[in-house]
């Protein structure tokens, strides 16, 4: 199969293995948390994306278009979490789990915390955890650094799952 890639809007942080690196220096044992809006590489780099991997938001409004509200419009990209992946496993990270922020806050509990939130204010907190929403859009990752084990049930997969991943963008076990 052929993919066709516009290499001009895909943008890879060189940075990467400098903050893993120096990250896993710092940490001798625990758990290290990554929540951004991107993909594994096979989902990142999909044909589908072929305009790229960078969007422009405006006052709420996304573009593709970096040369126009110049200073005042926010640019940014995908994060590729299979890079992370892998550098953490050469810098000593094991991964624990990748998976929506969606998932990730209904796995921890937010289901029962919504209902303390005053009804004007519940939006909000859908957003957070909705598809199609941050809920989709945002992936956390956990990789675990020199921890042996840990209680069973320590990450507390929830029955109710909202993840609607598209297949490439799972870790394959």
């Amino acid at each position: 199969m052929l993919s066709i890639v516009n290499l001009k809007k895909m943008k890879v942080n060189c940075r990467y293995e400098n903050i893993i690196k120096g990250l896993s220096d710092v940490l001798d044992s625990g758990f290290l948390l990554t929540f951004d809006y991107g993909f594994l590489q096979k989902e990142l780099y999909n044909p589908a994306r072929f305009n790229g991997t960078y969007r422009c938001y405006f006052k709420h409004d996304i573009s593709e278009t970096p040369y126009i509200n110049i200073g005042y419009q926010d640019i940014t990209c995908s994060v590729d979490f299979s890079s992370i992946i892998n550098l953490g496993k050469q810098y000593g990270l094991k991964t624990m789990k990748y998976t929506t922020q969606g998932q990730f806050l209904v796995d921890w509990g937010i289901l029962e915390l919504i209902e303390n939130v005053p009804e004007e204010q519940r939006t909000t907190v859908k957003n957070l955890i909705l598809p199609q929403t941050m809920g989709d859009k945002f992936k956390v990752l956990i990789q675990l650094k020199n921890i042996k084990s840990f209680e069973p049930g320590f990450y507390p997969e929830s029955e109710f799952k909202i993840c609607y991943q598209c297949i490439n963008d799972r870790i394959e076990n």
